[in-house]
């Protein structure tokens, strides 16, 4: 190939790469025409997200740092993780979040199933059982106690009192008897045979009117 061809391919190529950096970093042509947060538990949630992230329509598509807005997003107590997507035709960028989901409540806050104390703009607490205790230690068997119990139980829990790691005392709102029930339950351990014990309890006719079980001990369990 002749110097003289060789220069105009050299030319050809260098003002094709100064075009596409023009177009990718300083054109409008591929900026950011629309945001979409997806999957924002409620319309405050969707405001702080798009706060944080710092996106804004005009910016340059190529000029967005996902990891950076993804760890940004973090710095929200209540999102678990996200994931950022560019369209580079349409001009869109999705913020999809994963958000913490609420097991309890605990201090005044939301507590998850990993531990995570956070709070979520806008939500409801009143379904949820509160957690209390003197110690961490007593919030993760708090914890443990909620994530093993079945879904119709769960539903009807409405507090979980931790005084040390051997003395949960779980306060019922029985569908059964519908009324409150105290459960002295002691600790975690023996879950499954603690839960049936309970069951069977509340269906004897006998037992209508008890307001107290203790399952500290299962295999010999105690009603009042």
């Amino acid at each position: 190939m002749s110097s003289a061809k060789s220069r105009v391919v050299v030319s050809v190529v260098i003002a094709i790469f100064a075009g596409a950096a023009y177009l990718l970093g300083w054109s409008s042509f591929l900026s950011v025409k629309s945001i979409h947060i997806i999957d924002a538990p409620s319309a405050a949630a969707q405001q702080e997200v798009a706060g944080i992230s710092g996106l804004q329509v005009g910016e340059k598509l190529a000029r967005i740092e996902s990891r950076v807005i993804q760890s940004n997003l973090l710095k929200i107590e209540w999102v678990d993780h996200s994931s950022i997507q560019r369209n580079w035709f349409n001009g869109s960028v999705d913020i999809r979040l994963w958000p913490r989901t609420p097991i309890a409540t605990y201090q005044k806050k939301f507590i998850d199933a990993q531990g995570h104390i956070f709070t979520l703009p806008n939500a409801t607490s009143s379904t949820l059982p509160a957690i209390t205790a003197k110690a961490p230690a007593g919030v993760a068997v708090a914890i443990s106690l909620l994530t093993t119990m079945p879904p119709d139980l769960l539903g009807q829990i409405r507090s979980i009192d931790v005084g040390s790691l051997t003395s949960a005392t779980v306060l019922i709102q029985d569908s059964t008897l519908h009324r409150q029930v105290k459960v002295l339950w002691g600790d975690a351990s023996e879950m499954a045979l603690k839960i049936r014990v309970y069951q069977s309890l509340i269906t004897l006719p006998e037992n209508k009117k008890i307001s107290l079980i203790d399952l500290v001990a299962p295999h010999a369990p105690i009603v009042k």
